[in-house]
């Protein structure tokens, strides 16, 4: 459920409707959490419905110091997204 919400937010108009309060990052589990993060960044700085493929792109560029087990797991996270 929490990734199809993730999904439904890559929307700017769904975003605009759900952000802050409406959909705090409490509701995301710790991983789910750091991509939520990746999508507010991008609404800021793009102003337009973003796609799995750049979110995942943003999120990795962003976090390079990962090890290639956690980048698998965020690669398979980013999956079940698109």
């Amino acid at each position: 459920m929490e990734l199809s919400l993730i999904r439904s937010l890559m929307d700017r108009s769904f975003y605009d409707d759900h952000r802050g309060a409406k959909c705090p990052d409490r509701l995301f589990s710790k991983d789910v959490r750091q991509i939520k993060s990746a999508i507010d960044k991008a609404m800021d700085v793009y102003e337009r419905t973003v796609t799995p493929d750049e979110i995942e792109a943003l999120f990795m560029a962003n976090n390079p110091s990962m090890t290639t087990a956690q980048k698998q797991a965020y690669s398979s996270l980013f999956s079940k997204i698109k």
